[in-house]
């Protein structure tokens, strides 16, 4: 066993014992957060204890009153029962968080040291990895093997991730497309049954401004397509019918017949985006699986060639 691979064994034990350290100190830090947040409502029950009891202590309860309602001393007596409950409870509180404290603090630094030697890590297993290279022991060559695969995977999972962000914008471009399209559908049904110029000239704007949006959507499809190609999909995502927008027209006669037609005709582009985002979305879930399992791929890559170097 090498210098290198028995410091690295040595850094991993450290690494182990570090991180049960780490996960007591989150334990006790959420401990400290949720006792403090008791703290300060027992301290808002106190003021409200004290408040009751100032209250009675000030009555002048009349001999009718008294009998009816109880006695003013019994009742003084609870209040301060609870008022000295309450005092405890908070003084109890009040230790419990400095004993915990405390104890964070000594774990604290262990939180540090584990970020530490982990960074050591890092630097030993590439120190190690450089020895087999430079020495061409009998596993270099298995090493090189796994680390051009893990180039390799490495580069497909930065090509899957440009797909899934282009994806993503063009599902927000056919978002705003659909959207205006659905107001101008919402302003068609209320301009089929009357003849006010207002929401004639609403849906004619909602259909502008989804026309000006599929300009962009076509564009970042194009786009997702491009993406799409370089990890090996060739399923087109397709383009927007640009050209239905340009059919529509504010000087037809305003009556029921034309009004029906453009609406029907706005329902039919609204289809159409609709599909082509399930489309997009089906397509982002599948690179999205995808690049789960490149990434866990990776992972598993990662753990083999770790093997070979602290054997």
């Amino acid at each position: 066993m090498s210098l290198l691979t028995s410091q690295i064994q040595e850094t991993m034990a450290r690494i182990g014992h570090l991180e049960a350290a780490k996960k007591h100190y989150d334990v006790l830090i959420n401990s400290i957060a949720e006792k403090e947040e008791e703290l300060a409502a027992q301290k808002i029950q106190l003021d409200k204890e004290l408040e009751d009891i100032e209250a009675l202590e000030s009555m002048n309860v009349s001999s009718i009153f008294d009998s009816l309602m109880g006695n003013k001393d019994k009742n003084l007596e609870k209040e301060r029962q609870d008022y000295l409950r309450v005092s405890l409870k908070i003084k109890e509180l009040e230790k419990n968080i400095e004993l915990t404290k405390y104890e964070a603090s000594v774990l604290e630094s262990k939180a540090a040291e584990l970020e530490q030697n982990k960074t050591k890590l890092l630097l030993l297993k590439k120190q190690r990895q450089e020895e087999l290279l430079t020495n061409r022991e009998e596993k270099s060559e298995v090493l090189i093997e796994i680390l051009n695969e893990v180039d390799l995977l490495k580069s497909r999972l930065i090509e899957i991730k440009e797909a899934v962000e282009s994806g993503k914008v063009a599902l927000i471009h056919l978002d705003g497309v659909s959207q205006e399209l659905q107001n101008a559908i919402s302003w068609g049904s209320k301009d089929m049954y009357t003849s006010g110029s207002w929401s004639d000239r609403q849906k004619f704007d909602s259909i502008r401004k989804a026309a000006d949006l599929s300009y962009a959507a076509n564009n970042a499809l194009r786009l997702f397509d491009k993406e799409l190609n370089d990890i090996g999909i060739t399923a087109p995502s397709g383009q927007l019918p640009i050209h239905e927008f340009s059919s529509f027209s504010r000087e037809w006669i305003d009556n029921f017949i034309s009004d029906w037609v453009t609406q029907n005709k706005v329902k039919t582009l609204a289809a159409i985006v609709g599909n082509q985002r399930n489309f997009v979305i089906n397509l982002l879930e599948q690179i999205g699986k995808e690049s789960e399992d490149t990434l866990k791929t990776i992972q598993e890559k990662e753990i083999i060639k770790d093997r070979w170097l602290i054997d």
